[in-house]
Formats: structure tokens, sequence, C-alpha cells
């Protein structure tokens, strides 16, 4: 058997996970805590992803004029169907910015 966690449940309450997406010019970064999904996205590389992705409405959630951050309750919404990025509840904000904090200077302006 391999040692690790299974990403389709949630995870330990105590545990953070990290997930990083950087192609096509997009530069997506999640954090999980036992309960909150933070996404943060950057304004993608346009030129990049156009070269690659040729039509936008491909990845119509791709901004590349502003920061995208949704928010998900993954124990109340476990499909992410609800965005609670408006009243960024509990520990969202920290979550937010620890992953603000351990992003910073990655970019997806980088050739890939």
């Amino acid at each position: 058997e391999t040692p690790g966690h299974s990403l389709l449940q949630t995870a330990v309450a105590t545990t953070q996970v990290i997930s990083e997406y950087h192609e096509f010019g997009i530069d997506r970064q999640a954090i999980l805590d036992g309960q909150y999904k933070v996404i943060l996205q950057r304004p993608a590389n346009e030129a990049v992803f156009l070269r690659y992705v040729k039509q936008k409405e491909y990845f119509p959630s791709v901004s590349f004029t502003e920061e995208v951050v949704q928010v998900f309750d993954l124990q109340s919404d476990p499909n992410e169907t609800h965005d609670l990025n408006g009243s960024m509840p509990g520990p969202t904000k920290s979550l937010l910015e620890k992953l603000r904090d351990l992003t910073r200077g990655d970019s997806a302006d980088s050739p890939q």
C-alpha cells in the first residue's frame, strides 16, 4: 500500500494541503485545511494563454486583468458549488494570506 492521504476525502483537521497549477499562462494555487479550500488565481498571462489555448472560452474562469479568489466550505459543500468569497468565513483570511506568502514570486509569465 502506498503511504499518503486521499485527496478525495476532506483533509485531516490539522493538515494543510497546498496545490499549484502553472500551465498555459495560468497561475493558480489552492490551500486546504480540514474544512475550507481557498483558491488564488493571479491574472493570467494572456499572450502565453492564447499561444497554447487559442480561445478564452475554453477556460471561462481565467481572468487576465484581476486576481480571482474562491472560498469553499468542504464539509457543507464538498462539490464546491457555493463560493463563500464574499463572506470569507472562519480562518479563510489567514489561509489566503498564508497562500500569498508561500507563493509570492511565483509566476506563470515564465516560458512553459
